[in-house]
């Protein structure tokens, strides 16, 4: 199992496929994650090349930025074997998209997407040409769990409170 992208998000990844006992756990982030490394995960960082040619299962969670737009290219997807699973759990941009959807008609690998260049997909995008048994395609709704509603709705009045006191909290000011 590899995670790419060592963040909150791939760390629970990697301790949730932990739970599975796999053989090995590797994983790829920009910087060294000691954490990664230490029990109960005993993970390996790697690099990208080597976790695309070893990894059964590569699940992506990096944060799109200018640096990682396009980071997973026709290349890294080409070095995936016909029984490896990709899963984007991230943004659709971090994949050479038209090399995954052609990858996939291949069926030069699997994968499950829940992310796409445009949401809603729409009715003529390409992957939607990709076989059935080579593709979980779902919508981009993993953040509508009951439980992560309950913690944005503490999180948006925390903010509120903060804001209503002078000491405003998570301010965005920087579009990505």
């Amino acid at each position: 199992i590899a995670i790419v992208g060592l963040g909150d998000i791939g760390f629970r990844c990697a301790e949730l496929f932990s739970a599975f006992g796999p053989k090995e756990l590797i994983g790829w982030s920009r910087r060294q994650k000691p954490r990664f490394a230490e029990p109960p995960l005993n993970g390996r960082q790697l690099g990208l090349e080597e976790i695309f040619e070893r990894a059964d299962i590569v699940v992506l969670s990096v944060l799109l930025t200018d640096e990682t737009r396009g980071m997973i290219t026709r290349a890294l997807m080409e070095k995936l074997r016909p029984t490896s699973v990709l899963v984007n759990i991230a943004r659709a941009q971090l994949c050479d998209y038209e090399a995954l959807v052609d990858l996939l008609c291949q069926r030069r690998f699997r994968a499950a997407l829940d992310v796409y260049p445009e949401e809603p997909l729409p009715p003529d995008d390409p992957i939607l040409k990709v076989p059935q048994d080579q593709a979980v395609i779902v919508p981009h709704i993993g953040y509508k769990s009951h439980e992560a509603l309950q913690r944005r709705l503490a999180l948006v009045a925390d903010n509120l409170a903060s804001a209503a006191d002078g000491a405003p909290k998570n301010v965005v000011t920087e579009r990505h």
